[in-house]
């Protein structure tokens, strides 16, 4: 993977080291979607057009993996457009009215519902990576700080979801291996 930095300083330096070690640690097969990283300790992680993370997460590693991790899934989503806008459509069968402003959701009611699928991934994908604990500890984290709702949704309601992804085959190869029934999670 190529990580740059945009700025160069030392939080910056430090982050990319930590991402390296987490690369090393971590089996991320099935779970990287572009190999392209910028290290900003100026900007809000994105993920396109090219994927950019700060330096915020410097000092905790679940959280910086679950940053990467997060922005890469919109690579997959982005990859799988019209499944994603179907599943993106279902979501309102079940949440008639999500919160757009931030914290709660994602800027916008679009962005909010998209970000029930891709926040869904991230913690299957974290899952996999860091085991079910600490993988539900980041999430609860998560939900403190940002996309509160919809952390907290994917919390409650990982089964609603997995079958939202599952009925529009949106499943990043990882989960696809998985048994169907551990996918939906277990607590």
């Amino acid at each position: 993977m190529e990580i740059t930095l945009k700025n160069g300083t030392p939080a910056e330096v430090r982050t990319r080291l930590v991402l390296h070690a987490l690369l090393e640690k971590y089996d991320m097969t099935g779970w990287i979607f572009t190999n392209r990283v910028v290290v900003d300790e100026t900007a809000r992680p994105h993920s396109h057009p090219v994927l950019t993370l700060n330096t915020q997460n410097e000092h905790n590693e679940a959280m910086c993996l679950a940053e990467l991790v997060h922005e890469q899934l919109h690579w997959f989503e982005e990859a799988h457009a019209e499944r994603r806008d179907r599943a993106i459509d279902e979501t309102s069968q079940y949440y008639a009215e999500v919160p757009s402003a931030r914290p709660e959701g994602a800027g916008s009611e679009s962005s909010t519902r998209l970000h029930l699928l891709v926040c869904y991934f991230e913690y299957q994908a974290m899952k996999c990576l860091l085991g079910a604990h600490a993988a539900r500890q980041t999430m609860v984290a998560l939900s403190q700080h940002h996309y509160c709702w919809i952390y907290r949704t994917v919390l409650e309601d990982e089964r609603k979801i997995c079958g939202i992804v599952q009925r529009h085959d949106l499943l990043p190869e990882p989960l696809r291996r998985r048994d169907t029934s551990s996918a939906g999670g277990s607590h």
